[in-house]
């Protein structure tokens, strides 16, 4: 066979390969993108537990030390309204998260329950006017440690999601 009737065939599978390719690209793209897309929800619902995690925290807080019905007001409009804790139940299920992410997600959630019930026992001392237990429940040893676990389990796995994310 000559030389330049091999060109021709050659020249065919040569474009034949580079549509290939481009089809697969844009496969892997569409892919990639869906991944993305399930990761984000458990990003948003990460960060609307953190948000609320800490609009908790400073809401007992100023009700255990003033009293004052407006943080009152603020925490239960959390628990009740926006209820951040109950919204990220299912994040440790949505689908894209890795293992260790969902592990830092539950030992956050924990830590959360451990936090509400502390918080819980400081709204009853502070109703019951038994300030100053209500302000050593919410800023005793037992609190601070859930509070630091919280953060940090919590933002381990905000940083391992946002860096998937990027």
């Amino acid at each position: 066979m000559k030389p330049s009737k091999l060109v021709a065939p050659l020249l065919l599978g040569l474009l034949g390969f580079t549509v290939l390719s481009v089809i697969l690209a844009l496969i892997l793209g569409q892919e990639r993108r869906d991944a993305l897309l399930d990761l984000h929800p458990g990003d948003r619902e990460l960060n609307h537990l953190i948000r609320g995690r800490d609009l908790l925290a400073s809401s007992v807080r100023g009700y255990a030390v003033t009293g004052d019905p407006h943080y009152l007001d603020a925490f239960q409009r959390e628990m009740e309204a926006a209820r951040s804790r109950e919204r990220a139940a299912g994040l440790p299920a949505a689908p894209g998260l890795a293992a260790d992410e969902t592990a830092l997600i539950e030992a956050a959630k924990r830590n959360a329950d451990v936090l509400a019930a502390l918080e819980s026992l400081a709204l009853a001392a502070t109703q019951a006017g038994d300030r100053e237990r209500a302000v050593a429940l919410v800023y005793g040893e037992p609190y601070l440690a859930a509070e630091k676990s919280f953060t940090e389990a919590a933002a381990k796995a905000k940083d391992k999601v946002d860096r998937r994310l990027d």
